[in-house]
Order: C-alpha cells, then structure tokens, then sequence
C-alpha cells in the first residue's frame, strides 16, 4: 500500500517494514507540512484536526482582543 497525503497526493515516506499505517500515530507530509492521521473505517490518511479545532473553556470576552489606540497629544493651551 503506498501512503499518500490526501492534500497534495505525495508519497509519503515510510518504513517498508509497515504495510499500513498505525492508528493512533500521527504522521506529516515532508511537501504540505500537515499532520496526518490513518482512519481505520476509510483506510485512508485524513488530516489530523488542527489544535484551534479543539472547543475552548473561555469566554467570548476573554478572546477578544482590542488594538491600542494611537497616541494622540491634546493641544496645549495658549495663552493670552
């Protein structure tokens, strides 16, 4: 069975010892870079869901994030 990225279609490089790859183990493509997983159900490589995929426990507040605001100088007073 050859390996290959389900993104770019390379041909991954592997041991030849292994005909297949391992569940569980997490694989990367040298050419697109992306982390791979084996889907036993497809036997396939599918792309391993990203860390930002994962639901977080903060709040929507907590996320958001505000530029600062330009310093603007207030105009000095004159005097008379």
């Amino acid at each position: 069975m050859t390996w290959n990225c389900p993104a770019c279609n390379t041909q991954l490089r592997h041991s030849e010892l292994e005909a297949k790859p391992r569940p569980g183990e997490r694989y990367r493509c040298h050419i697109c870079r992306l982390s791979l997983d084996f889907d036993p159900k497809t036997d396939r490589l599918v792309v391993a869901p990203f860390d930002s995929d994962q639901p977080s426990d903060r709040s929507v507040n907590e996320r958001v994030r505000t530029l600062p605001q330009p310093y603007t100088a207030k105009p000095k007073p004159r005097h008379k």
